[in-house]
């Protein structure tokens, strides 16, 4: 329904724009003949207040410039599991130092959020001694009353910018127009909860992208693998238990899914909000101007400084109007310049229309009145080489020849 709603606006003011268009120059016809005040009073108010570019980018929708949607899919997660190779699990949040060969339970929850362009993904793990049979689904706690400890750890990274897709093993597409589906456009898991201790490492999430809750046997040491995620998330592995103190413990491994980018066009956004204005009208100074009346620009100018309804991209409107005052500053030059590319053009087709210079025609002395020394005597003709000027400049975007001559030598 927006869509139809634009389109025949649209229409509406192109034939608002023809009607204008017609009675302007009916006007600048009469002008020609007799200009008055009458005429410079509407001169002035086209110059100062009828500013036609910005009428025509509110009217019309902008371009697309950006391929916002593309199949995109995401693939590198390398930042990510790099920075979570740097963090370890620290002294614990809850109880003593030790796991002393019992259970361990890993709880890690991953959760991407769009940043302004960039989208980060933030990753909480929880390791926890477990003291007891059931885990799953279980609060993310520690009970300490049992001999239980608990060890968190928190990682992020950038794992997307819209402004350089390059740095992330996809294209180098223009993508200003693109912004950020609502959701990203992926499914969301419910999350545990979780104790406040464990909040600071971002288990405060409610929904999350990616899930992976498991246990480990009896005296597990070095790296322990966790699959079976849930969501984006496929893997992760830590080590949850060493002989003595289990401070400062590491997650050396991170398996994500691949993820499929879903972005939106800043244009259909604002298409879509799109309010139908008040139909156009013929200027109000034109109209006086018909009607025989002195036309003063500053009070017809409020027709058009309270069209609120009309609002234009100011940085298209500023471009257009910097494209056209360069077109014009270029004619107020004491010699036009040419374009670099006409200028080759030119002197490409110099080359193949140039006349060259031929030799005159010498009769055969081995046949004829001239060959057995009988008959008119015909006097040689030869070339002087600098007779045959031609010369073509284009530097200052002129062409300017020479014309032919030819010397006859005796």
């Amino acid at each position: 329904q927006t869509k139809s709603n634009r389109t025949g606006f649209i229409r509406q003011q192109r034939d608002a724009w023809q009607k204008e268009y017609d009675t302007l120059l009916s006007a600048a016809q009469q002008c020609d003949q007799a200009f008055g005040d009458k005429c410079k009073g509407l001169a002035e108010f086209y110059d100062r207040h009828r500013n036609l570019t910005e009428q025509r980018y509110a009217v019309m929708p902008e371009r697309y410039s950006s391929n916002c949607y593309e199949n995109r899919v995401l693939n590198d997660f390398s930042r990510l599991s790099n920075d979570l190779k740097t963090r370890d699990f620290g002294t614990p949040v809850k109880g003593d130092a030790e796991t002393a060969g019992n259970r361990g339970r890993v709880v890690a929850e991953l959760l991407l959020t769009p940043d302004e362009r960039q989208l980060k993904a933030q990753l909480a793990v929880a390791k926890i001694e477990w003291k007891r049979s059931d885990w799953k689904g279980m609060p993310v706690e520690v009970r300490s009353n049992v001999g239980e400890s608990g060890w968190g750890l928190q990682s992020q990274a950038v794992i997307f910018d819209l402004d350089n897709p390059a740095q992330f093993g996809q294209e180098q597409d223009n993508l200003r127009q693109c912004v950020w589906e609502p959701g990203l456009g992926l499914n969301t898991l419910a999350t545990p909860s979780a104790a406040d201790y464990f909040h600071r490492f971002g288990f405060n999430q409610s929904k999350v992208h990616g899930l992976i809750d498991g246990i480990t046997g009896k005296d597990p040491r070095g790296q322990q693998h966790f699959g079976s995620g849930q969501g984006i998330l496929n893997f992760i592995t830590c080590e949850v238990d060493r002989g003595g103190k289990d401070n400062s413990m590491k997650c050396m491994d991170l398996g994500v899914k691949n993820i499929r980018l879903s972005l939106l066009n800043l244009v259909d956004l604002t298409a879509d909000a799109w309010i139908k204005p008040a139909p156009p009208q013929l200027p109000t100074a034109l109209t006086a101007f018909n009607s025989q009346q002195t036309v003063v620009a500053a009070q017809y100018a409020q027709q058009y400084s309270q069209l609120k309804q009309l609002t234009a991209n100011k940085q298209m409107v500023s471009t257009a109007q910097a494209r056209k005052a360069e077109a014009a500053k270029s004619f107020k030059k004491p010699v036009f310049q040419l374009p670099a590319q006409q200028q080759q053009l030119i002197k490409t087709r110099m080359k193949l229309t140039m006349p060259r210079p031929v030799k005159p025609m010498m009769p055969n002395r081995k046949s004829g009145s001239g060959a057995s020394g009988h008959g008119p005597k015909i006097r040689r003709q030869r070339e002087n080489p600098m007779s045959f000027a031609i010369v073509a400049s284009v530097g200052d975007g002129w062409v300017r020849r020479r014309p032919r001559c030819v010397r006859l030598w005796p």
